[in-house]
């Protein structure tokens, strides 16, 4: 096992000793999120052959690759990004993204110009991405950055991270660089749109910096095996498809968007055949099908609470509204909350509904008029009913 990996194995212990315990389960469920989404495209890159089918998967894809460029065209980030910043900012990311993909693997004279560096770092293959068909040590290579970025997303959403003040110069860079920062440690390009989501509107510059490089720049990789000798892997293969089959059957479970059952069947299917052929892996073990079945037993819950409210994106004064969520005191006042999820937990936003004034605690359904106040529009409430929790708290964009 190599030194960075053993690192973060025997970090995660001491984590449980000064970070919350709700902050910890919500890191491990985001982190458990990612990799569930992703197993159905890394297992399918794993064994495609081919660079044509392997960018293809790579579009369908989160944009869990490595290859800056590539990560920023994944289909998922980019439809986010349009929903969440608008289409104009999602077409730049994306023309951006061709270009970079373009330049770091152009011929001749693009690596005569300066970018020799640039495509060695993006061709050549990170131990969980080398091309021999070894789809669970890719997994294990995302499994350290997906927690990583797991844990700063939960602190945000908790509001347990003060942000500097903005819009002062030196906290503008500082934030911007921070936001740099997290794009480096996130498993993908979703992931990363979804906490610039939820930065918009407390830290705008922690949200650029990861707008301007989240999918361009290359992220931090953890190697699942020093010596690259390969072991038997039928029995972590063996869970990971029972677990990817739990995933299917429960509709997501709260992990990843329902729509991708589907391919949650047939990655199960895939792990199967390559457990009955014993195929070997350098992934260290059954570790990640460990982590999963923990996140699995666990639940995967929504944050307790968020650092600020979202705005309502098209929404008017007068407008009739009826939504279910839990009412919350929010930094701008009380509020009904529920979060929505694109493609996995990692990405989960809120939708924030602000409220005129407190009605009640706990769930509800509440249906009223949008009024404008001082701190922007609010929900008027004219019909407000308690609610049992629901057996699924997301919504599904």
């Amino acid at each position: 096992m190599s030194k960075s990996f053993r690192a973060v194995t025997y970090a995660a212990p001491a984590l449980a000793l000064v970070v919350p315990p709700a902050v910890l389960h919500a890191a491990l469920a985001s982190a458990a999120g990612t990799l569930f989404e992703a197993a159905p495209f890394v297992l399918a890159a794993a064994s495609l052959r081919g660079p044509g089918t392997r960018f293809v998967a790579s579009l369908a894809g989160c944009g869990c690759t490595a290859q800056p460029g590539v990560a920023a065209l994944s289909l998922p980030a980019v439809a986010l990004c349009a929903v969440t910043f608008g289409p104009a900012v999602a077409a730049a990311r994306f023309v951006a993204g061709l270009a970079i993909a373009g330049l770091l693997h152009a011929p001749g004279p693009a690596r005569r110009a300066g970018l020799e560096a640039s495509a060695a770092v993006a061709q050549r293959p990170a131990p969980a991405e080398a091309g021999d068909g070894d789809g669970l040590a890719r997994l294990a290579g995302l499994a350290a950055p997906a927690f990583a970025f797991g844990l700063v997303a939960a602190f945000v959403q908790a509001g347990a991270v003060r942000l500097p003040a903005w819009p002062a110069p030196a906290a503008a860079v500082a934030l911007f660089a921070a936001g740099a920062l997290a794009a480096t440690l996130s498993p993908c390009a979703t992931a990363a749109i979804a906490l610039a989501a939820m930065l918009r509107h407390v830290a705008p510059p922690a949200a650029a910096g990861l707008l301007a490089c989240a999918g361009f720049v290359p992220r931090v990789r953890v190697r699942a095996q020093a010596d690259g000798r390969p072991r038997a892997g039928a029995f972590a293969y063996a869970t990971l498809a029972l677990l990817l089959g739990t995933v299917a059957v429960r509709g997501g479970a709260g992990f990843v968007n329902p729509r991708l059952v589907p391919l949650l069947l047939a990655a199960a299917a895939g792990a199967v055949a390559l457990a009955v052929r014993r195929t070997p892996t350098r992934a260290g073990g059954p570790l990640v099908p460990a982590a999963l079945l923990g996140a699995l037993a666990l639940g995967s819950p929504p944050p307790a609470t968020i650092g600020a409210t979202a705005s309502l994106d098209g929404a008017y004064p007068g407008r009739r509204v009826a939504f279910t969520g839990r009412a919350l005191r929010t930094a701008a006042g009380p509020a009904l909350v529920r979060y929505a999820i694109a493609c996995c937990r990692a990405d989960a936003t809120a939708i924030v509904l602000p409220l005129d004034r407190v009605y009640g605690t706990g769930w509800a359904e509440a249906t009223g008029t949008l009024v404008a106040g001082t701190a922007g529009l609010t929900l008027r409430v004219e019909r407000w009913q308690p609610r049992a929790p629901p057996a699924d708290p997301f919504v599904y964009r």
